[in-house]
């Protein structure tokens, strides 16, 4: 509200009050709108990488759980145990040794990497989506996902992973 004064007809002063916002009002609601955009926009894109960094573990741990089941399917089949390497490339999944099944699960693809299933049904990957990385070796319980760096591959040390 401003607040103006003037002069009447009789000489004496009166106060008029118009209402809406001055400038200078308008201006400081702009610069605390920018204060409060600067602050919550990256907190916003971390939780979003966040959120995609979990469901890309979550990916990571559906395709070990689809590795152990053509482990075992393999183990009731009477195919002897032998290094089964899954291979993704641009997203396109190869076996080797070929006589094997593909994995079946649920989810995207990961874009490059590799599983590979050891004699004994142990479970090593490093797979990635772009932009993240997920390794788990032989004898590790958890998988580990980090942010790629740039120009760096997604490697594992129980693995070879040529992409």
């Amino acid at each position: 509200m401003v607040i103006f004064l003037y002069k009447s007809k009789e000489g004496s002063f009166m106060m008029k009050r118009k209402k809406g916002f001055t400038l200078i009002e308008l201006l400081a609601v702009i610069v605390i709108l920018t204060l409060i955009a600067v602050i919550v926009v990256p907190v916003v894109f971390g939780i979003i990488d966040d959120a995609r960094m979990g469901g890309f573990k979550d990916s990571a741990y559906g395709i070990i759980k689809a590795a152990e089941f053509n482990y075992s399917w393999d183990l009731m089949e009477k195919k002897t145990p032998e290094i089964v390497t899954y291979t993704y490339t641009n997203g396109v999944e190869t076996v080797d040794p070929t006589d094997r099944n593909k994995l079946d699960y649920k989810g995207d693809k990961p874009k490059s990497g590799t599983v590979s299933v050891n004699a004994e049904g142990e479970i090593a990957l490093a797979i990635t989506d772009g932009s993240h990385c997920a390794t788990k070796g032989f004898n590790d319980d958890e998988v580990s996902v980090k942010k790629m760096e740039e120009d760096k591959k997604c490697e594992c040390n129980d693995i070879n992973t040529e992409e």
